[in-house]
């Protein structure tokens, strides 16, 4: 049988149904696309997969939780259109090229698992593919040039909360129809930024909106185990559990730093300095945030985290990255003693101090500190979940008074800024 032949059967197996996209997929991938609705405002991820594939929308919206299948399912999309829709074109750009590519990942993964390969034309490349019968998918870079480029008739964004919005606008233009083929889009993302990006699209309705939160994916007809989802739980604020797992809106009202400037400190770099760290301590979750200072700015180089690890572990650990690192100061939550009196014990023979941080009298100083160098620019955030820590931090209502929930992460990065008022540093 040749390869056109075969494109013949496949597309002749093209499903007419739901039931046939999910029995399709579960046959080539042995994955269970959730197909129960829970809440009774939400669709099922079934549901929103299906009807962007039987193009029953021009625009299409996915809000949906974090880790609730949106990448893998952009992939299954653009695999099996490309397979039954000939001459089809789909481009997939995200939130970072990164995210791009995670797309490529997962299809990657689904032609070698299907057995189809000998389909592709050429070369399954990390950026593009074509196949024989003219379909072709491929991700674009977050550029103007990138997006202004190629004109598919299919267009899927992945996590458009963190794109730019100059280049989410320029993308729009991008699909035409061809071949019979209606032009389409699919905006996917989690909201987490208010006022942000996928908010404003989300409140312009301007395309069917499918929303899916946890509790849709949960087993017995999810992805997501119980123990996961428990687990998830202990190491998230309820802020970010209500916002990223429920779908409830973000909002700026109670935050405790500014939720942009946050944002903007956030980069993937930083330069090597003295390196100090804070820690904040407790047996559920111990939180070190290691810190290098220059002349110019504090980078926030990474967070270590320990769950459920005992005390004597966790400063063996805590010594490794004092040598890999040459830390030189370590701001410590001084409740519970004992843990510093450990950690003291462990690292004697180490060229490092263990300083003690009284929370009671120097947190609201510290969350001073921070405002005033990310209000300067001085401050750059290189974690991820860090940044997102200190963005979920907020007070409690009506007061000044910070939600005391999980809040490690926040806090080890307080116990370190109340050096810089203790030293004199700065005056806020």
């Amino acid at each position: 049988m040749n390869k056109i032949d075969e494109f013949e059967l496949l597309k002749n197996c093209r499903p007419e149904s739901k039931i046939d996209l999910w029995s399709l997929i579960y046959t080539n991938f042995k994955i269970e696309i959730p197909n129960k609705k829970i809440c009774a405002e939400h669709s099922t991820p079934m549901e929103a997969l299906w009807e962007v594939y039987n193009e029953e929308n021009d625009t299409n919206i996915w809000w949906a939780f974090r880790g609730g299948g949106k990448t893998m399912m952009i992939a299954l999309l653009a695999y099996f259109m490309s397979i039954h829709k000939p001459n089809c074109g789909i481009t997939v750009l995200g939130g970072s090229f990164e995210q791009s590519s995670k797309v490529m990942d997962y299809l990657e993964k689904f032609w070698y698992e299907s057995g189809n390969l000998n389909l592709i034309k050429g070369e399954l490349s990390k950026t593009k593919y074509e196949l024989v019968n003219g379909s072709w998918v491929s991700i674009l870079t977050a550029s103007q040039k990138s997006v202004r480029g190629p004109h598919p008739q299919k267009l899927f964004l992945d996590e458009v909360d963190e794109m730019d919005k100059d280049i989410y606008l320029a993308s729009l233009g991008q699909p035409k129809e061809a071949y019979g083929i209606k032009p389409q889009i699919l905006i996917s993302s989690t909201l987490h930024n208010p006022n942000g990006l996928m908010e404003e699209i989300i409140d312009k309705g301007e395309g069917k909106i499918y929303k899916w939160c946890i509790n849709e994916c949960l087993e017995p007809s999810g992805f997501w185990t119980k123990r996961e989802w428990e687990t998830k739980q202990k190491q998230l604020t309820q802020q970010m559990i209500d916002v990223e797992y429920k779908l409830k809106r973000p909002s700026f009202r109670n935050s405790v730093f500014d939720y942009q400037q946050l944002e903007n400190a956030y980069k993937n770099e930083y330069e090597l300095g003295i390196m100090e760290a804070g820690i904040d301590w407790g047996y559920k979750e111990t939180v070190l945030s290691l810190f290098s200072v220059t002349k110019e700015k504090i980078y926030l180089v990474k967070s270590f985290v320990w769950n459920y690890v005992e005390l004597s572990v966790r400063c063996e650990e805590i010594k490794k990255l004092v040598k890999e690192y040459k830390i030189t100061n370590i701001y410590a939550d001084s409740n519970p003693n004992d843990s510093n009196i450990e950690l003291a014990k462990v690292l004697r023979d180490e060229n490092v101090n263990v300083i003690p941080v009284a929370f009671s009298v120097w947190k609201k100083i510290s969350i001073n500190v921070i405002r005033w160098y990310l209000e300067k620019k001085q401050l750059i955030i290189n974690d991820l979940e860090t940044k997102r820590n200190l963005q979920a931090y907020s007070f409690k209502e009506g007061t000044e008074e910070p939600v005391k929930e999980d809040d490690h992460r926040t806090d080890s990065v307080i116990s370190f800024f109340a050096s810089k008022y203790q030293k004199g540093e700065i005056n806020v």
